[in-house]
């Protein structure tokens, strides 16, 4: 699987990629999917995704893993 873009990177390729998921929050709580590329993704695997990005950023930056 392609590591997810979060963030400005994310907002700056919106544009050009149409399977860019914006506002999926809103959609907590709900049976709302998103499919990409084939697969049916919950707003709780999307955040999941998001959260486990910004771990792996925030280890590479300090230089630690947990």
């Amino acid at each position: 699987m392609v590591r997810p873009q979060v963030g400005e990177v994310a907002k700056r390729q919106a544009i050009t990629n149409p399977n860019t998921i914006q506002s999926i929050k809103r959609h907590m709580g709900t049976d709302y999917k998103v499919d990409v590329e084939g697969k049916s993704y919950t707003p709780q695997e999307i955040s999941a995704m998001v959260l486990q990005n910004l771990k792996s950023t925030a280890e590479d930056y300090l230089g630690e893993k947990s």
